[in-house]
């Protein structure tokens, strides 16, 4: 009998996780994706920026979630009418708030909406969002229709650089710094 109920709870363990498991419905053909005249990149924002952090082996514990008009000027500093030339944007933070750290993806409706989101990015990200602690280095670049953010140590923000620099080849446009980004903070008098 100890065996039957065994065997029950084993099964039934399975049937939850299998239904717990990611549905894989997605059949659709991706060899045959439409690339935007300018872009190098393909793929979706959020599955590029994972890879992006994985094949970096970031250090930090991130989460990485979508970006949306909702949540964009509390993260990055683009309002809902900043965003309005965005189609779709992932990020990626570190989950303990003390450790400045954020990379962002942006794929925006072409290269033009692209240079408009990178310059308002470099101009409104808010480098103290973090209160205590702030980046020792925070940059935006773009290629084609994509933007690239990161705002992390000088190490670790150079290395995902790199990599977003492979992803995009040879068609990489100018990067921007924001101002203020030192890894230390003024303390006014």
């Amino acid at each position: 009998m100890k065996k039957v109920r065994a065997l029950i709870a084993v099964l039934l363990a399975m049937l939850m996780l299998a239904s717990c498991a990611p549905a894989n419905n997605d059949t659709t053909d991706t060899t045959d994706a439409t690339v935007p005249a300018g872009d190098t990149i393909v793929g979706e924002p959020l599955d590029l920026l994972a890879q992006l952090v994985t094949d970096t082996e970031v250090p930090v514990m991130c989460e990485n979630a979508e970006l949306t008009a909702e949540n964009a000027e509390w993260l990055v500093g683009l309002t809902a009418d900043d965003f309005a030339d965005v189609e779709k944007a992932a990020v990626s933070m570190a989950m303990i708030t003390s450790q400045a750290h954020m990379v962002a993806l942006l794929k925006c409706k072409d290269e033009a909406a692209a240079a408009t989101v990178k310059e308002k990015l470099q101009k409104q990200f808010d480098i103290r969002r973090w209160v205590c602690v702030i980046p020792e280095l925070c940059t935006v670049i773009d290629s084609g229709s994509y933007v690239f953010f990161v705002a992390s140590t000088v190490d670790l923000g150079e290395t995902l650089l790199d990599g977003f620099t492979k992803l995009a080849g040879e068609k990489l446009g100018e990067r921007f710094d924001v101002e203020g980004a030192t890894g230390k903070v003024e303390i006014p008098a």
